[in-house]
């Protein structure tokens, strides 16, 4: 991803520190990491980018076990809120909506839930009765929402904020969770100062707190649907200047790191972007990113703190299985739809 005009350096870390951090690696892990990350991108590359049959590797664990793209955009979920939502031109929705449109696709993060009423535009109102509909031919034992990003409580906090029409209450099960959701959302766009903070905010860090002051939004959540808007083309941020490391991440950092030398976790993040290929010389490692990034512009073959924060949440998963104490809860059914 290019730069953009209000990106900030090293935002919300100590630049200095970092770049006179001497934190000390675990080689096992790190080695481990590296072919991880070589070894799913050439699975992006022959399954998403060839179209090749599988299997696309012959690393046993990624052969069997499902993880996410090295990169977050290739994944399957981020790559329909870029073409159905980040991609809608400015002149067809207004900011406010889009940005609710954001934050109600990863409250939900199931495209499979959200193609059939979204995008909203919000600004000509919720068709409730279309949603209705839709939830009324579903099959009952079919789950809307997806775990990723979930954070303990959230649809129950959203529950709890939410002012909903009595009519949507089932006699046995009140208000389906899906519809409080939307509703949230809808509120949270009627909130015309609280939209128009959201839309003043000049730093990402300040983006992101302003979301959170939604119920039932927590950092991890809101940072996710910054770097979702981040694909948006009036965006005023990237994603290579500021990150947050979630528990899945601070997992994986601690696989990595014997010591921080006093580094935060994000900071931990940032200098090893700066020092990546510096470290695979160090290790010996083979790292050539015009050979494993073929499919990216040159400007981002290269290992961003958002791609970092990306993979270590899964190089916990990944290092577990090595060494039985644990495995990914997925794993690929190949007779099946594949796509991630």
């Amino acid at each position: 991803m290019k730069y953009k005009q209000n990106d900030i350096p090293y935002l919300g870390c100590n630049e200095q520190k970092i770049k006179q951090a001497c934190p000390e690696l675990n080689y096992e892990n790190f080695k481990h990491l590296h072919r991880w990350i070589i070894d799913r991108y050439h699975v992006h590359i022959l399954k998403d980018i060839e179209k090749k049959p599988a299997p696309w590797t012959d690393n046993p664990i990624i052969q069997e076990y499902r993880f996410t793209n090295v990169r977050r955009e290739h994944d399957k979920e981020t790559q329909w809120v870029i073409h159905n939502i980040c991609s809608i031109p400015e002149e067809d929705m207004s900011w406010a909506s889009k940005i609710c449109n954001l934050i109600l696709f990863r409250v939900i993060n199931k495209s499979e839930t959200c193609k059939h009423f979204m995008p909203i535009n919000f600004d000509k109102g919720v068709d409730w009765n279309k949603i209705c509909r839709y939830m009324q031919n579903t099959p009952k034992d079919y789950v809307y929402f997806t775990n990723v990003f979930y954070c303990s409580g959230m649809k129950d906090t959203m529950c709890k904020a939410v002012n909903c029409v009595s009519s949507f209450r089932d006699p046995e099960n009140g208000i389906p969770p899906l519809l409080t959701c939307i509703r949230l959302v809808e509120q949270t766009f009627q909130d015309t100062e609280y939209m128009k903070g959201l839309q003043s905010c000049t730093r990402a860090d300040n983006f992101v707190d302003t979301l959170q002051k939604i119920p039932g939004i927590g950092k991890f959540l809101s940072y996710q649907i910054f770097v979702d808007y981040t694909y948006c083309k009036e965006a005023l941020w990237s994603e290579n200047e500021y990150v947050y490391a979630g528990p899945g991440a601070q997992r994986g950092l601690n696989y990595i790191f014997k010591d921080k030398d006093g580094m935060s976790y994000e900071e931990c993040l940032f200098w090893l972007r700066d020092h990546w290929e510096d470290i695979c010389d160090f290790y010996r490692l083979p790292w050539n990113p015009d050979e494993i990034f073929t499919d990216l512009p040159e400007e981002d073959r290269y290992m961003n703190v958002m791609s970092l924060q990306n993979c270590h949440c899964e190089i916990s998963k990944y290092i577990r299985v090595i060494q039985g104490t644990g495995r990914p809860r997925n794993k690929y059914h190949y007779k099946e739809e594949t796509n991630q």
